[in-house]
């Protein structure tokens, strides 16, 4: 919680979601496998969780004391650690990834297709498995699946796509420049584990692998108010 750092949301496979209380005792929110978790950074009480294997958003409006479940249309399949984030301009806005991009503006309540279809719907192995929206500029939208590469810079009105060979992981932006990003590997490639961007998706480069090991990297986080300060999170 940005509000609280007592407050903190876990997801398990098999044990579901783990919600830390002020107090420092733990609570469980949900079962099945929990993956992504979201906390509101203006509301530490209005909270996200996942449920896999089903495409379930679960949310809480009073910090787990009751749930609501949601879904952005009926025969949504996602990939198993679903792509969800808060839009970092509007605490309102959740979007989510399937084999479109769905988008609510109200915290859940209510959704809408801001995407064509990338993949086939209800095709759980082409499903979208990463997502990021710009921290200075929310038009410049990010998602992919292994090696496709999507990118929109109007919101969501228009996308264009980049084939690259690899198995994108996970998507990081510069807070301060929407064109800037980088994209995390998830093969045995030792000259390859994160690639760069200057141009919004359009083209990359590889970045040094020194200090690496060659192993799969799973994740990746740009520090804010740094100058590229970067963590990546490998398998083993």
């Amino acid at each position: 919680s940005e509000q609280n750092p007592e407050i903190i949301a876990v997801g398990s496979q098999d044990n579901g979601g783990s919600a830390r209380n002020e107090d420092g005792s733990w609570r469980n929110t949900n079962g099945g496998d929990a993956s992504t978790q979201l906390i509101d950074p203006a509301d530490q009480d209005l909270r996200y969780s996942h449920y896999n294997p089903e495409p379930e958003i679960i949310i809480t409006r009073d910090g787990w004391r009751s749930t609501e479940s949601v879904v952005p249309e009926n025969g949504l399949t996602s990939a198993w650690v679903i792509p969800m984030v808060l839009d970092p301009n509007d605490n309102a806005t959740i979007i989510a990834g399937y084999h479109a991009l769905y988008k609510s503006t109200n915290s859940g309540r209510e959704w809408s297709k801001i995407s064509p279809d990338f993949t086939t719907k209800g095709d759980y192995w082409t499903a979208l498995q990463s997502l990021a929206v710009a921290p200075s500029n929310s038009d410049y939208i990010y998602t992919a699946r292994s090696r496709e590469f999507y990118y929109s810079n109007d919101g969501g009105q228009n996308w264009q796509n980049t084939s690259i060979n690899i198995d994108i992981t996970d998507i990081a932006v510069n807070p301060e420049n929407p064109l800037e990003l980088f994209i995390s590997c998830g093969q045995y490639d030792a000259n390859r584990k994160v690639l760069k961007s200057t141009d919004g998706g359009a083209t990359w480069s590889a970045m040094t692998t020194e200090g690496l090991p060659n192993v799969p990297v799973s994740s990746i986080v740009y520090q804010r108010e740094s100058s590229e300060i970067l963590y990546v999170a490998t398998l083993l």
